[in-house]
């Protein structure tokens, strides 16, 4: 027999086999021989992971403990929890394990309201001269259209803000 004939029959028989096979574990989920004991392991993994953060979230973060139980209220063991979580609040603060969370929102909340300039001065960079203090610098071109009107004297009145939208120009540095 020529190769071809040869590989298609061994095709067709494993094949074979395998519908056989699915027949017989019809219904059945099966996993390979190695994944088993795998998944257990990682379970167990998980498991210890998220005891030991609910661990460190319950010293260190009571006050949300004591928050999250006051939604429990309405039965018996309710109530008793929400005692037993104010009890351990209180002891986690004389302990001062709160400050860490309480110091650690602080910092967040001074670095949500802090402005570029706080920041620059805060790290020690000196703020850019990319900007010139007097504006008079700056050129502006219209955005479309031809040259800009050229530019009345100053006779000391007030520049009045337009209402409605206003058409975008573009800054330009003078050359020097």
């Amino acid at each position: 027999m020529s190769f071809a004939l040869e590989f298609r029959k061994k095709l067709q028989q494993q094949e074979r086999e395998a519908a056989q096979a699915a027949k017989a574990n019809e219904g059945f989920v099966t996993t390979p021989a190695g994944e088993a004991g795998d998944t257990r392991r990682n379970g167990r993994r998980v498991l210890a992971a998220l005891v030991i953060a609910g661990g460190i979230l319950s010293v260190f973060n009571s006050g949300a403990l004591v928050r999250y139980t006051q939604d429990l209220a309405g039965n018996p063991i309710g109530e008793r929890l929400i005692e037993l979580s104010e009890r351990w609040h209180e002891t986690m603060q004389r302990k001062q394990a709160t400050r860490v969370v309480e110091k650690i929102r602080g910092s967040l909340t001074m670095a949500q309201e802090a402005s570029w300039r706080d920041l620059t001065a805060r790290l020690g960079i000196e703020p850019s001269r990319a900007r010139p203090e007097n504006r008079d610098d700056f050129k502006v071109v219209p955005a479309k259209g031809d040259a800009p009107p050229e530019a009345e004297p100053d006779d000391g009145r007030e520049t009045v803000t337009p209402a409605g939208p206003v058409m975008r120009a573009s800054v330009e540095r003078p050359l020097r």
